[in-house]
């Protein structure tokens, strides 16, 4: 019996009924929400807090890198994303958005009928729907009270929002996928670029991703179907030409990427310029703010003090400088594997035999070789498998051999290297460099490796010796070879390098040249216990002088056995550029929330530790390590180091195992660590920090400094004075010097009062020599004799003591004579 028209009517009435009714529910169910936990909530309809990553910024404001958990997410307006998202966002999502009060009565009504009776939840929210439901509802649960709770908030929403407010909320707040929330993330993810450029083909894509099963990364094909459909629907609508649509469409697809991994997240492909850095930060963020912040969700904006353009440099010079240092053991690697792969010959041709494969059979020795490779690619795994199954020892045996010798060789090729620079004035850290690869090690030894400095130690107690008037930069020492003594402990016996002795040596010449025995004379002279206090104030480690584990008293530190970090060494020597401050370093400015709210602001910290004056001389002697020192040929090689003062002082510990370079301009200071994490390897004989470090350190500092005005080592206005002085005893010239005069410096009062008589002493010590050789040749040669100096012979023997005595100088308390 067909329906009449009547009939119609009624139902249609019915159907208005329900729908009131639904509405009536809804509101009913809000107003009870209202008064319970959404009170505050409806309040505040549109006002919400999305989860935000925090950017980590560098001093110019570049981003270095973003801190986020499973959203990343970039709050942008409305007016800054392309109008091709918003009309693709319309085709599909809701095309009566502008039109309806927050509900669509057909979606609703569909969609609750889904849920009735079963079948696959299609949707049917509007925009606003889908807002309130991400605000206030959890909309992974399809019930129709959810449904009617949604309705209710998309109805408030709609009554204290505009319609762009309500569409840059859902575009803001919304799961694109992959780990991306927000058009703005999810535009640089998908397309590397901002929402504000994205085509029309981009934009129909990008709507598409906010259905989970549309992923364009892990189902392409149907993600290009729903684009289409999208695409269609904008045409429809007259939001753009079917031509556009096309061209943009067949572009698209043109340049998609079809090698990208399909299991790529916003996280696993975060960016990061200074991840060493980035970790420091966190660290320190955790620790400042504990348990009262969320870092990867309450959108801060950390203002660091790192400097992208010197990382970059820092990082190409590190790489650089490890490539160079590895190439050099490629050799022994390959010779090391050689060896071990022999001892599968013999298995080789058990295999051969026994399965008659004429591949592996090698009569004669360049087929070897090949035997091998296709043993290795083809046969190994499943005859290893076999082995474990069976227990054949001999296989077992042979394969774990080879395993041990590439991992062993590949540990010995990997040198590890870091690097630290800091702003001697501020304090801040401007590059940082903690080792390789981050993702494979992420200990970070620029700040938390303990390092053997070697001689780059020894500017940390010279000042000591030089504040308390024991030194002075023409203090003479005897460099041969001595032995030391100290309580408890063993004779010690240090070497220079390559065991060469240079007898009489200034302080300026034994320091810039890294000579080992008349450092530790100097540490002698002050004392065990005042050099390692000295160091460990130097170092920042005050309070931990005391401990005897972490300072032990022993000669061999000063020659650097101690472990150190390079942000502690470039802290340490930026104090000489500072007049006698250390400013203790540090990464973060001044972080903001997320409304632009400073909550936290940083400031440099700095004490005195030794006199302008002691840091200026200190300063002029690490010159000469430049310009004559151990690093004077590696100047030489980079052709200067621009137009920019630098000191610095190279180091490298017992067996070639660390190589460093330390120094400072007026304005940064740098600490360059190479060498190996696995104990016990050696970077080779004569990888000295003057050969492996000092190249990578003249480079980086050169390129830091070449835009920066040139500034001179600030002199202390009083307390330096200089004098010249004889270039072999550092005593004050006289016309008897023969062998040159300099011009050194002094604190007043440590400057030398005796003119020198040191080549007097000598002339004379010559001459009682020649003396005592001529008397005794008398006896046994006369006709020799002849040929020596009349003046000598004419004296009978008792008269030439006498004469030679008379010439003596008067050298007073001289100990430089003999």
């Amino acid at each position: 019996m067909p329906i009449t028209r009547r009939q119609i009517r009624a139902l249609r009435v019915l159907q208005s009924l329900m729908v009131l009714l639904a509405v009536a529910l809804g509101a009913g169910t809000g107003l009870f929400l209202s008064g319970t936990r959404n009170l505050q909530a409806q309040l505040d309809v549109g006002e919400y807090n999305p989860t935000l990553p925090s950017l980590l910024l560098d001093r110019r404001g570049k981003l270095i890198t973003q801190y986020f958990a499973e959203e990343k997410r970039t709050i942008v307006a409305l007016d800054e994303i392309s109008p091709y998202l918003i009309y693709a966002l319309i085709a599909k999502e809701d095309r009566t958005f502008y039109r309806h009060f927050g509900f669509s009565i057909k979606g609703f009504l569909r969609a609750a009928w889904n849920i009735l009776s079963g079948r696959y939840f299609s949707g049917g929210s509007t925009i606003s729907q889908q807002v309130a439901g991400n605000l206030y509802e959890d909309r992974e649960i399809y019930t129709i009270g959810r449904k009617l709770k949604e309705l209710y908030w998309s109805v408030q929403l709609e009554k204290r929002r505009t319609k762009n407010e309500i569409l840059e909320i859902y575009l803001n707040n919304s799961n694109f996928g992959h780990g991306t929330y927000g058009v703005e993330a999810a535009a640089h993810f998908y397309f590397g670029h901002s929402s504000g450029d994205l085509t029309i083909a981009e934009s129909a894509m990008l709507v598409t991703q906010l259905a989970r099963i549309n992923s364009m990364i892990r189902n392409p094909n149907r993600a290009r179907i729903v684009q289409k459909l999208t695409l269609d629907a904008m045409v429809s609508l007259g939001f753009v030409s079917q031509g556009e649509a096309d061209r943009s469409f067949a572009q698209f697809w043109t340049s998609f990427d079809t090698t990208r991994s399909n299991v790529s997240t916003a996280y696993t492909e975060k960016a990061d310029e200074a991840p060493y850095f980035s970790e420091f930060v966190r660290k320190q963020f955790e620790t400042t703010f504990y348990g009262s912040s969320d870092l990867h969700r309450d959108g801060y904006t950390i203002h660091t003090t790192l400097d992208l353009e010197y990382q970059r440099a820092a990082e190409q010079s590190i790489e650089k400088a490890r490539d160079l240092i590895n190439a050099r053991y490629i050799a022994s690697k390959n010779t090391a594997i050689k060896v071990a792969e022999s001892e599968l010959l013999p298995l080789i041709g058990l295999v051969s035999f026994a399965f008659s494969s004429g591949e592996l059979l090698f009569d004669r020795r360049q087929k070897q070789k090949e035997a091998v490779d296709i043993f290795r690619t083809s046969l190994s795994s499943a005859l290893e498998s076999a082995a474990l199954v069976f227990d054949i020892v001999l296989v077992q045996y042979a394969m774990d051999r080879l395993r041990d010798v590439e991992r062993i060789a590949d540990e010995l090729e990997q040198v590890e290297g870091a690097l630290v620079t800091v702003d001697n004035e501020s304090g801040f850290i401007l590059a940082m460099v903690g080792g390789g690869d981050f993702a494979v090690r992420q200990f970070n030894l620029a700040v938390d490796g303990r390092m053997s400095p070697g001689s780059s130690i020894k500017p940390l107690y010279y000042v000591d010796a030089l504040e308390g008037g024991e030194i002075t930069p023409a203090t003479m020492f005897y460099d041969s070879p001595s032995v030391f003594f100290s309580e408890l402990n063993p004779p010690y016996a240090p070497r220079n390098f390559l065991g060469i002795w240079r007898g009489p040596v200034l302080v300026r010449d034994a320091l810039s040249n890294s000579m080992n025995v008349a450092s530790i004379k100097v540490l002698e002279t002050i004392g065990l216990e005042r050099g390692i206090s000295r160091i460990a104030s130097m170092l920042g480690e005050e309070e931990e002088s005391g401990d005897r584990l972490r300072f032990p008293r022993v000669f061999p530190m000063g020659l650097g056995t101690l472990g150190v970090s390079p942000l502690q060494m470039a802290a340490a020597y930026s104090i000489f550029a500072n007049g006698g401050r250390r400013v203790a370093p540090f990464a973060i400015r001044f972080i903001e929330d997320r409304y632009g709210n400073v909550i936290y602001n940083n400031e440099s910290v700095s004490r005195t530790v030794m006199s302008p004056q002691v840091a200026y001389l200190m300063t002029d002697i690490l010159q000469t390590t430049l310009e004559s020192g151990t690093l004077a040929r590696r100047v030489a090689e980079a052709r200067g180091v621009g137009n920019m003062p630098m000191a610095g002082k190279t180091g490298t510990t017992e067996n070639w195992a660390d190589a460093w370079t330390v120094g400072f301009s007026p304005f940064y200071s740098s600490a360059i660590w190479l060498g190996f994490v696995r104990p016990g390897n050696s970077l080779g004989r004569f990888q000295t920090g003057a050969s492996v470090a000092g190249p990578a350190w003249v480079e980086y500092m050169k390129v830091i400094h070449e835009d920066l005005p040139r500034r001179e080592f600030q002199k202390p206005e009083a307390g330096i004075i200089s004098r010249q002085v004889c270039s072999v005893s550092g005593l004050l010239f006289t016309e008897n010097c023969t062998e040159g005069v300099i011009e050194e410096i002094f604190i007043s009062g440590t400057e030398p009062d005796l003119l020198c008589g040191y080549h007097e002493a000598k002339n004379f010590r010559d001459r009682r020599l020649l003396a005592n050789l001529v008397e005794r040749m008398q006896l046994m040669k006369p006709d020799v004799v002849q040929a020596f100096p009349p003046d000598l012979m004419d004296l009978d023997s008792s008269a030439k003591q006498e004469a030679l005595r008379q010439s003596a100088p008067d050298v007073g308390e001289n100990p430089l004579l003999f």
